[in-house]
């Protein structure tokens, strides 16, 4: 379950996506075009012309026809995360499915997906590529306007297929992600929807129960915040994975010029019932809320709490 819900995070990267640039619409006559890097992966791709880089996400778009490609890598094994790629399962995703192929890609165990689904009341295109082995995957999901479908098929399908994943290679995770951090003793792991996610060995899942694990996301506010410490222990509560949350402690603080709730607390981990210390940080501003959330075992509380709390309070958002 938990990695079908990466791969619904990762989906819904695509909707709303805008393009920083204009352009004609691309054509499949460009001859051999150079390879992109895709920012915040590992991964390059032979991107149509027309397309530039999204704002909020990896990946492209293009004002004139509407289309995107976004690029995501996921902290989940391709055995776990294909299963959500049955027709069955796009189906309660609102995806009809036109075709669909199972084999090698790009080297790697993968599934090729075309759907048609129906986004903001129109029929959109999509092909979509999970690519993967037994600790992370890689889905590359462009999406079409039906009115532009017949014209940027070849175009897409090429692009997709193009891609290629440097699976150890060096990424800059927060490329896209509209915020920067200085994380200390953690290591880059994965995304997971808009969450980037940091780990003692870089490694999903956790190599022992109650290692340090932080989480770090620009998410939408809720519409109206009367207490910004009472929207910050819902948020807490509510975190994925904890249960039995108690002995909360909160202190107002100010990162980047943004107010901030700081929150500590223990709770309990969902799976496996570890002890667990909790730190959060949860800051408002105009253009949304700033989330990190670190989880690490009781017993290696103080050192990993100021080690999230050092991490959290270097938030700085990207100059935009």
């Amino acid at each position: 379950m938990k990695h079908a819900v990466q791969v619904a995070c990762a989906i819904a990267l695509v909707a709303g996506i805008a393009a920083t640039q204009d352009g004609p619409v691309p054509t499949g006559d460009e001859a051999r075009p150079k390879r992109t890097a895709i920012p915040g992966t590992a991964a390059t791709i032979v991107l149509p012309a027309g397309f530039a880089t999204a704002e909020g996400a990896p990946g492209f778009s293009h004002v004139a026809s509407g289309a995107s490609i976004v690029v995501t890598e996921i902290p989940g094994p391709f055995a776990a995360l294909s299963l959500a790629f049955s027709p069955a399962a796009l189906q309660t995703k609102g995806m009809s499915v036109v075709s669909r192929r199972a084999g090698m890609f790009l080297g790697h165990s993968g599934i090729l997906v075309h759907a048609i689904q129906l986004v903001d009341d129109r029929r959109v295109e999509k092909r979509i590529l999970l690519i993967g082995d037994d600790k992370a995957s890689l889905m590359v999901n462009a999406t079409v306007p039906e009115s532009h479908a017949r014209k940027l098929a070849t175009v897409l399908h090429a692009a997709v297929t193009s891609v290629e994943w440097a699976r150890k290679g060096r990424v800059d995770p927060f490329a896209t992600a509209g915020f920067r951090l200085a994380v200390d003793g953690l290591r880059f792991a994965g995304r997971s929807g808009e969450e980037l996610v940091f780990t003692n060995d870089g490694g999903i899942p956790l190599a022992k129960p109650g290692d340090a694990r932080l989480i770090a996301c620009r998410a939408t506010p809720p519409k109206k915040i009367d207490s910004i410490e009472a929207a910050a222990r819902a948020r807490l509560v509510a975190t994925p994975g904890l249960k039995d949350v108690s002995d909360v402690v909160a202190a107002t603080i100010r990162v980047d010029d943004m107010e901030a709730i700081e929150l500590t607390a223990i709770a309990t981990a969902k799976h496996g019932g570890h002890p667990l210390a909790v730190y959060q940080l949860f800051a408002v501003a105009m253009d949304g809320s700033y989330v990190v959330t670190g989880t690490a075992g009781r017993a290696n509380a103080k050192p990993a709490l100021a080690a999230f709390r050092k991490t959290a309070r270097s938030l700085k958002r990207s100059k935009r």
